[in-house]
């Protein structure tokens, strides 16, 4: 994602683990987009629901 110029991209990725130090963990194949794309720009933004409560 490039918080520089927008409109910004944004890519589904599921929560994988949350560690005992508070880290969360995602998972993608490094054949992908994504982390070709994160490889680019380590810089990111992370948005969270709750699809339970429909937050």
């Amino acid at each position: 994602t490039d918080l520089n110029h927008p409109p910004f991209e944004s890519t589904p990725m599921s929560v994988q683990e949350v560690d005992d130090q508070g880290n969360i963990w995602f998972l993608a194949s490094k054949d992908s987009d994504k982390y070709r794309n994160i490889k680019l720009n380590k810089q990111v933004q992370l948005y969270f629901s709750d699809p339970s409560s429909m937050k």
